[in-house]
């Protein structure tokens, strides 16, 4: 999945208000701003296209005043597979996608859906000064 650089451009178009309302609003776990990714054209292949929506986990219905300004994925109770890593750098996160799919659904007794994934960035946890730490989110 090569979800970096297209990642980096919506964040960087997002508005600092923006931000306040979402973190305002995450109650619920997964807390915090999600990046979820959807409707790949090739899960699996370099380059593919999909779909990235980066919002909270919500239970109750968005406020009427910002359903103009936000859009919203409906995402069915599911089992998840989550997995926390610490990421060297921002290209990262899709090499551990790669080995979540190649090592463990093989072995684990599921199988991955058609389903969104999540990756989740773990506020406050930083071992070094450029590590990530993340939740990967797997529908399975």
């Amino acid at each position: 999945m090569a979800c970096c650089s297209h990642t980096a451009d919506v964040w960087r178009k997002l508005k600092q208000e923006d931000l306040l309302v979402l973190t305002e609003y995450s109650k619920m776990e997964p807390k915090g701003i999600l990046n979820v990714y959807t409707n790949y054209d090739d899960r699996q292949a370099e380059g593919t296209e999909l779909d990235l929506y980066v919002g909270i986990a919500m239970e109750e219905p968005m406020p009427d005043r910002f359903k103009t300004r936000f859009d919203v994925l409906l995402v069915e109770a599911s089992t998840w597979g989550v997995f926390t890593t610490i990421e060297k750098r921002a290209n990262e996160p899709q090499y551990t996608w790669a080995r979540i799919s190649s090592e463990w659904f093989p072995v684990s007794g599921y199988e991955m859906t058609d389903g969104p994934e999540m990756l989740i960035e773990i506020e406050g946890r930083q071992t070094a000064a450029n590590d990530l730490h993340m939740s990967c989110w797997a529908l399975s």
